[in-house]
């Protein structure tokens, strides 16, 4: 027997290290960059190979209206729809829910007499004076004053009290 240790290795394990290494082979004479850019660039294309596969083949169906589906379908994105009669309808369901609202406030009675009253005060006082500016146009008019004078004091009293001089 031989002192030497014998090399316990696989077959398969040789023959694996023999095919890697030939395959690295050519990388070996690259430098640094050029190999991690080689590797991005594969790495890239077996990324877009795995996302979108061109060797999946799909069992799309299309379905017309009425037809029974085979299988679960879900939606690619949320669907949104409003039905406005059922909107219109819920809406008049949550008026006629609500009750009413009103508020006492005890001086707003008060106030509305308040209100009425110095309303009828300026309408006795614009009374009073109309009914003195006619008086004073029927004196004058009555004394023989020239009717230039008496014209002026029926447009509004001639921008003063004047008396009549012919008196």
């Amino acid at each position: 027997m031989s002192k030497r240790i014998q090399d316990l290795t696989p077959p398969v394990t040789k023959w694996r290290k023999r095919v890697s290494d030939a395959a690295w082979k050519p990388f070996k004479a690259l430098s640094a960059d050029q190999r991690f850019w080689i590797g991005f660039v594969f790495l890239c294309l077996v990324t877009a190979l795995l996302v979108f596969n061109p060797f999946k083949h799909t069992d799309e169906q299309t379905y017309k209206e009425g037809d029974i589906a085979r299988e679960s379908i879900i939606a690619p994105a949320d669907i949104f729809f409003t039905d406005d009669r059922a909107t219109a309808r819920s809406r008049e369901d949550a008026r006629s829910l609500v009750k009413p609202i009103f508020r006492f406030e005890s001086n707003n009675a008060d106030q509305a007499v308040q209100q009425f009253l110095s309303s009828w005060e300026k309408l006795q006082r614009h009374g009073s004076e109309t009914s003195a500016k006619g008086t004073v146009i029927a004196n004058a008019t009555s004394k023989n004053v020239d009717t230039a004078r008496a014209a002026r004091l029926r447009a509004g009293l001639g921008g003063r009290n004047e008396t009549s001089h012919g008196c």
